[in-house]
């Protein structure tokens, strides 16, 4: 079961620029969430382009299948957060704040080492 460690599902900012902003920091505050479960679960502190299977799943593991599944499950999960961040900063057209643009270039190099873990 999963606990709300950064609970920001109903964050809204009601100043002007805030509203544009407010979607996407309660959603980049889920994709935080699925962020620390893989740590918590699997010890990923970072997800590095040199990432592998092998680093995440000990080749002696008993049960290597199930295992697999399994890491490929939060995977998966870590990825469909990070692409709903980023099409709600896409939506918001938010450009032009630099700590939001900060958070897509985390964002973005996540969605690498997620892709290549994936594929």
């Amino acid at each position: 079961m999963k606990y709300k460690i950064v609970n920001l599902g109903s964050f809204k900012d009601s100043s002007p620029a805030g509203i544009e902003h407010s979607a996407f920091v309660r959603q980049y505050s889920t994709y935080v969430e699925e962020r620390l479960f893989l740590y918590r679960n699997l010890n990923v502190r970072s997800l590095s382009p040199k990432l592998t299977f092998d680093s995440l799943i000990p080749k002696d593991s008993k049960n290597r299948n199930a295992d697999l599944f399994r890491v490929l499950d939060l995977l998966q999960h870590a990825m469909e957060e990070l692409l709903k961040s980023t099409d709600k900063l896409r939506r918001a057209m938010v450009q032009e704040n630099k700590t939001t643009l900060g958070a897509f270039l985390l964002l973005l190099f996540d969605s690498r080492a997620l892709y290549r873990l994936l594929t």
